[in-house]
């Protein structure tokens, strides 16, 4: 193309930078100055959502657009398909995923543009593929010095100079852009209109923004759903730079909906500024602009993003540091719903870490991305689980759409409004643990995470991490449960559970002095134990701990200040507290006092759980709750106002729940008295809304009235479960307007509801002098609206209206007292024979039920069921609704409307596709399905009958509203899944739509033949709206060998995909040798499967979920009859033996504490979900014992334990000989001697990081101290290519000039060839060196080659945990400047597990080198 650019090349900005400006003329040069070439650089343009996007090149090739990304990159890269690592740079997100998102936009950009070219031009236009055509995103790194070590699956659509393959290891740009066209070319009257279309999108220039007092020039570093975020400077303090993140509304949006954003991101900031917590990133600003309303946060470059942060460790973490970020955002959870704000899109990119200089792996972490685009609608209050939390993400828009964000989301977040916030919040706490401890995220995307919580019900760590321990593996279980109401209820819960797994992980005398540091066990002072940590608020820590010094005494809440400010805070609440002396206060014990130099004070525990925790899940409470939790909070209220004293922060969150030593009967106890002696006129100081909104004007200090008002509004919360509202509008400040608080009788109990709302109306009033003029005085109101007889005693009709009671009468008919109602609204019990059918043991537990009101409910209970008899039906409206929503009720309703006898061979069609009554194939043919029917018809025939079933099921309401769902359900599925599923697939996401029945849940699952028949009569329901409607529904096709279906999917190209990697898949694992115990790795398995897109090229490219490495996998092992796939992405054969298995999933397991037999079957039914279920013990020994882990059955324990090593201690023995190196100098009893003897002891395989300058020390210290024999690889290769090289008639020099040539010629493709067929003899060399046996270990090394030639997956040969070896392998791993971690020349070494890489630090090697051998055969 002319170098001036012609009207071919349209270089809307010049570049502001020379080596991009470079880049650009590299492609130039190289593109023809002929249709259709033409390009357009450096330009902007908005897409139909809002969004700005810059454009580096857009090049309009022979059949397709490209959308190319320059980067100036040198050195080496390495990474994945999400994160790249550069030599000297921190990690980054790929480029290439950018591109790809921008690259959609455009092409949706284009096709609007089209349609409304169209509508213009009065054309008709069919199918606008054909006119706007795919555009493919890439980047261009033209660096000369580049060298690319991605795999290649992560290398896909990355291009370099042309002609510098050999050393970048990509292939040149010109490949790209002058490739010859997959389908149709590109024809002048297309090129035509693709121009004209460009002119019309509006390509804007790139230039410099502002925003309020800001100044933007990069470009946008990330962006979601609704949101975008730009790097930008103060226009005045330059240094000073900030992250803004613009909420976005679509080109042509109504001002209303501007309006609406607006007014998101300004309650959000008003919300998000109140919070006080180091772990909480707070907006610093609000700021209007052309990209948006935005909120900026303060940008600091020693803060990195969590996700990029942990791309880095690749030496991996300490656990210390792994649970210490987890409770660190825990903990700003806890805080944050104490403060009525839920997050709801927790992931590793809105968290955000910082190293702690001099320290071991310590770290602080900040939690940021609350952003959000809506208000939780306060008529949703009554439905969270944490009563007046303010969501800040809309629930009508879900949030986390990125493919990578789907993988942490709580499934029901994406389409429940009314989902429970807080439990939301919990599923993602424990998606982000699994992600800190296996560093991996637990899915791909929404569909791969849907699919692994069906299999495994939440999140099982054990996959990932076979030494996981029992607490850390039902820590994140237990937070990921699919189902909510079976989920850890709050952060409080997680984190007690986080601090159990961490006392049973941690060794106390390597916890940290400081107590902001400290973990469960440690000891404090030399005097307090840490039993758990109670959460942070704004200056203090609370440590729930038991003083050493007093034995027996009940634990103690150690307030630890944060800083020096706080610490003097603590002295006034000390001064404060010795003042009080009240039950319903939390009384000082001692204090202030130092330990391990921070200041606290040691306090009695206000109990378990605080007023919140007893507020989830409940509209309000019960009215005997209500009045001893309100007359609780009102004597505090009165003791502190008798003694002068003004709380300031009185909220649910600071009144804990304790029982009393007599009855044990439930009391409020308030504590947390830091902001007493805050200054009067700090009126902003508290938590809205328990802060008085009215400290305005005149009334300008704060003062005994807004205590009070506080009070109120928490006994509002617990009387309806919601805060108070002022006016229409939620969003108005109550001070703001003139209307008064919205108090009406439907929101209490019916029996109190006119006492309550006088109440409230005088409590919450905007005059302070129309409120309760003193503490005293309210209490005293409160008091009389629980004096009336009416709640507590039946009236003199109740015992008539009870003797006439049904099974069927309303409770509120049925005689029960006000009180009886009310402590049985919480558990849904409408009827009598609701209640008759409730388990007693729930009667009993009810909560906050006094003893009358407990034994008026069990009397009448007794009395009904001596007159209307035992009820074990599930007759309660929660079990109505779940027995309606089963397979088997989904079958009834489409027999339902066939079940007459004029329909007679409909009904027994159903039945046959349903598998009611037979075994045949729910995809049977309508051949197969005519021959048996009850009266045998022809094909032709039955296909009518299928056709007469549809029209049946469209005329009836409850049918078409469950064909409607599944066809939903089916489309969703199948998009998720890259558009093509197999149907066990599609069944397994049907079933797992439904409510499992009494007898599936007791069984081993759904009836999945019910399930499948539902799939084959949804896909001929799709059929018959395509039929009256293309547009109706998407194109479907269904293929089928030897008579089954085997995929179903959008396109024939794709089910060529599917049927390509299922078969690449059997020929890997029939390569691999025997199959009982043959195991392809994961990352193998989706390397050698993404070359799918090259065997089976895509015009349009893949789908994206279909893209993803891990759905390559998961579709081969569900097509493949003799492959499955291993939940954590292995491949194996089906028969894989059980021992293999077992070695697989425990791996090492001498640091795993007692495993349950269930726990064991658990373990290996998750891992290997295609294998048979383990049997019970005692079968269940021998198998372990044939699988030669080192786990013995413990009585004691009922569980199976490590076996102790012979010498150690006089446990266990050890079943296998034991051979171990001498303690060596400096050395010996570290942790890194143990691993290696541990290794020689049960032979197993060794990745070791050797400093580059220890190599011939390390290996002359292996064969003196451990008789190692080493194996150098190199040579190996080498003799092997020499000799194949001389049968070939090939002269050596020819094969010495080959490895220097391109990547792509043809001499170096020769030689590939060449040491292809090498392989086998180097692992002949290895396999006869580990089958000789003998004590010490064989030695790897020189294993470059492997690298280079792309065969490190050969390593797994010896590293898989299923493989027998007779002696320890060791592979020596150089560790070099640019080269750290499990790495052999920028590519990873393919391990089984993180556990098998140990870095060896050069004092170590110098112990080793100076050691004698010598080793003991017991």
């Amino acid at each position: 193309m002319a170098a001036s650019g012609g009207e071919r090349w349209v270089e809307v900005s010049p570049s502001q930078f020379t080596h991009e400006t470079e880049g650009l003329a590299l492609v130039r040069a190289l593109l023809p100055d002929e249709s259709p070439f033409r390009a357009w650089s450096n330009f902007e343009f908005r897409d139909s959502r809002g969004k700005w996007h810059e454009v580096d090149l857009l090049v309009l090739g022979r059949g397709r657009l490209h959308l190319v990304e320059l980067k100036y990159y040198s050195g080496t890269l390495r990474g994945d398909d999400h994160t790249w690592l550069r030599d000297g740079h921190r990690a980054e997100t790929s480029p290439l995923k950018l591109a790809r998102r921008k690259a959609q936009y455009l092409a949706t950009k284009l096709t609007d543009a089209l349609h409304d070219w169209a509508k213009e031009k009065q054309v008709a236009v069919k199918d606008s593929r054909l006119i706007v055509p795919f555009v493919q995103e890439s980047v261009f790194l033209h660096h000369p010095g580049l060298r690319c070590e991605l795999s290649a699956s992560s290398a896909l659509g990355l291009y370099g100079i042309d002609g510098a393959s050999a050393t970048s290891h990509l292939p040149g740009i010109s490949d790209l852009l002058l490739e010859q066209p997959h389908k149709s070319a590109i024809g002048p009257n297309q090129e035509a209109i693709l121009r004209e279309l460009m002119a019309r999108i509006g390509l804007v220039q790139r230039r410099e923004r502002t925003a309020g007092s800001w100044t933007i020039t990069e470009q946008a570093l990330a962006d979601g759903e609704g949101w975008q975020e730009w790097l930008a400077h103060h226009s005045v303090a330059q240094r000073e730079r900030a992250r803004i993140r613009f909420q976005v509304t679509p080109a042509g949006a109504p001002a209303s909906e501007e309006q609406r954003v607006r007014r998101v991101a300004e309650h959000e900031f008003r919300v998000m500024s109140r919070l006080q917590h180091d772990g909480i990133l707070r907006p610093k600003d609000l700021v209007q602009s052309e990209l948006g309303v935005g909120l900026a946060y303060d940008y600091d470059e020693s803060w990195q993003r969590l996700d990029l942060w942990v791309a880095e460790q690749t030496h991996g973490m300490p656990l210390a540091t792994q649970l210490s970020i987890v409770r660190q955002v825990g903990e700003a959870l806890q805080y944050a719903h104490a403060n009525k704000v839920v997050h709801r899109a927790l992931t590793p990119r809105s968290v955000w870490v910082r190293p702690v200089p001099g320290t071991r792996g310590d770290v602080k972490v900040r939690v940021g991305g609350w952003e959000g685009a809506g208000i939780l609608n306060p008529a949703d209050l009554t439905r969270t689980a944490v009563p007046g939390v303010t969501a800040l993400h809309d629930a009508d828009g879900p949030a986390g759409n990125d493919t990578e964000e789907g993988g942490f989301g709580a499934p029901e977040g994406q389409w429940s409004p009314t989902a429970d916030r807080a439990r939301i919040d919990v599923f993602g706490l424990g998606a982000l643990a699994f992600y800190v401890l296996s560093s991996r995220a637990p899915a791909s995307g929404r569909a791969e995470l849907t699919q692994r919580l069906h299999t495994q019900d939440g999140l099982d760590l054990a996959v990932e991490l076979p030494q996981v321990s029992t607490e850390l593996r039902d820590l994140v279980l237990r937070a990921t449960r699919p189902a909510p109401t079976k989920r850890t209820g709050d952060v409080s819960t997680f984190l007690a559970l986080l601090d159990a797994a961490e006392r049973a992980a941690n060794r106390p005398e390597e916890s940290s002095a400081d107590p902001l540091e400290a973990t469960p066990g440690a000891l404090l002072g030399g005097r307090f134990e840490l039993v758990r940590r109670l959460g942070q608020g704004s200056t203090a820590v609370g440590l729930l701990v038991d003083d050493k010094e007093v034995p027996g005494a009940p634990s103690r809440v150690l307030k630890v200040a944060l800083h020096d400010d706080a610490g003097r805070r603590l002295a006034d609440e000390a001064e404060v507290l010795r003042a009080l002396d009240s039950p319903r206060i939390a009384r000082l014990v001692e204090g202030p006092i130092t330990v391990n130099g921070r200041q606290a004070l040691l306090l009695e525990s206000a109990g378990e759980q605080t007023l919140t925790h007893e507020l989830q899940g409940r509209t309000r409470l019960s009215l005997d709750l209500l009045e001893r939790y309100g007359t609780d909070l009102l004597d505090a209220v009165v003791t502190l106002d008798r003694a002068g004293v003004d709380h300031r922060d009185i909220k649910p969150s600071n009144l804990g729940v304790r029982e009393g030593r007599g009855d044990r009967t439930k009391h409020l106890v308030l504590f947390d008295f830091s902001l007493t002696r805050a200054a009067a006129s700090a009126t902003s100081a508290g938590t809205p809304p328990y802060l008085d909104p009215f400290l305005v004007g005149k009334r300008n200090a704060f003062d005994s009235a807004a205590e009070r008002y506080a009070a109120a509004v928490v006994l509002f919360e617990m009387a309806t479960g919601r805060a108070p509202l002022y006016g229409d509008d939620p969003d108005a400040a109550p001070a703001t307007i003139s209307d008064g608080p919205r108090v009406t009788a439907d929101l209490f109990d019916p029996t109190l509801a006119a006492s309550l709302v006088a109440f409230f109306t005088t409590a919450l009033a905007r005059d302070t002098s129309d409120r309760h003029h003193t503490a005293e005085a309210m209490r005293q109101a409160w008091r009389e609206i629980f004096a009336a007889e009416a709640t507590t005693e039946p009236d003199e009709s109740a015992d008539a209206r009870a003797d006439a009671a049904t099974l069927g009468t309303p409770l509120a008919e049925s005689g029960l007292t006000a009180r009886a109602l009310s402590a049985l609204e919480p558990e849904r019990i409408t009827t009598v024979g609701d209640l008759l059918a409730t388990d007693p043991v729930r009667i009993a537990r009810l909560k906050g039920v006094a003893d009358a009101t407990r034994k008026q409910i069990n009397r009448r209970i007794k009395e009904w069921r001596q007159r209307l008899g035992d009820v074990s039906a599930p007759t309660l409206a929660a079990d109505r609704a779940a027995a309606s929503d089963t397979l088997a009720a989904a079958a009834e309703t489409l027999l339902a409307p066939v079940a007459g006898e004029r329909t007679r061979s409909r009904a027994a069609m159903v039945r046959l596709v349903l598998g009611i009554g037979t075994d045949l194939d729910a995809f049977a043919t309508q051949a197969q399905l005519a021959a048996h029917l009850p009266d045998p018809v022809n094909a032709a025939r039955a296909g009518q009958v299928l056709t007469e079933l549809q029209q049946a099921w469209a005329a009836d309401p409850a049918a078409l509203a469950l064909l409607t769902r599944l066809v939903e359900h089916v489309d969703h599925t199948l998009t998720q899944a890259g558009f093509v599923l197999t149907p066990a697939e599609a069944t397994a996401r049907v079933a797992a739509l439904f409510t499992p029945s009494a007898e599936e849940a007791a069984a081993t699952g759904p009836d999945l033949r019910i399930a499948a028949g539902l799939v084959r009569l949804t896909l001929e329901r799709i059929r018959e709206l395509r039929r009256a409607d293309e547009g109706a529904a998407a194109p479907l096709v269904i293929r089928r060998r030897q008579g089954r279906v085997t995929l179903i999917g959008r396109d024939q190209s794709l089910l060529d995909v599917a049927e390509w990697v299922a078969t690449k898949a059997d020929e890997l694992v029939a390569r691999a040798g025997d199959r009982a115990t043959a195991v392809i790795p994961a990352r193998r398995a989706a390397d050698e499967l993404s070359l799918v897109f090259q065997a089976v090229p895509l015009p349009d490219g893949p789908p994206a979920p279909l893209a993803e490495p891990s759905r390559l996998v998961e579709l081969a092992g569900a097509l493949s009859p003799t492959t499955a796939t291993a939940a954590n992405g292995d491949l194996h054969h089906r028969d894989l033996g059980v021992a293999t298995a077992l070695r697989l999933t425990f791996g090492d397991v001498s640091s795993v504490q007692a495993l349950s037999p269930k726990e064991v079957r658990d373990r290996v039914r998750v891992r290997f979900p295609a294998l048979a279920p383990l049997p019970q013990r005692p079968r269940l020994d021998e198998l372990v014992r044939e699988a030669g882990l080192q786990l013995q059955f413990d009585d004691r324990a009922q569980g199976y334990r490590p076996l102790t090593r012979t010498g150690d201690t006089t446990g266990l023995a050890s079943r296998q000989p034991t051979t171990h190196a001498t303690p060596l100098s400096g050395a010996g009893t570290s942790e890194v001697t143990r691993r290696v003897e541990e290794s020689l002891r049960t032979r197993a395989f060794l990745a070791l990081g050797v400093p580059a300058d220890r190599l011939d020390k390390f290996q002359r210290g292996v064969t003196r101290a451990h008789g190692g024999q080493v194996v150098d690889l190199t040579s190996a290769l080498l003799d092997e290519l020499r000799a194949q090289a001389a049968r070939h008639g090939v002269p050596w020099e020819a094969v010495r000039a080959a490895d220097a040539a391109s990547a792509t010629s043809r001499e170096r493709l020769g030689l590939g060839e060449l040491v292809n067929r090498s392989w086998a003899a180097v692992r002949a060399v290895v396999d006869e060196a580990v089958d000789a046996g003998g004590s010490g270990p064989v030695v790897l090394t020189e294993a470059g080659p492997l690298a280079r030639y792309g065969n490190l997956a050969m390593l797994a040969r010896w590293s898989d945990l299923g493989t027998h070896r007779a002696r320890a392998v060791w592979l020596v791993v150089p560790q070099l400047a640019a080269n750290h971690g499990p790495v052999i020349d920028g590519q990873p070494v393919p391990l089984a597990t993180p556990t098998q890489f140990i870095t060896l630090d050069s004092a170590w090697v110098d112990a080793l080198a100076s050691a004698e051998s010598a080793t003991v055969q017991q």
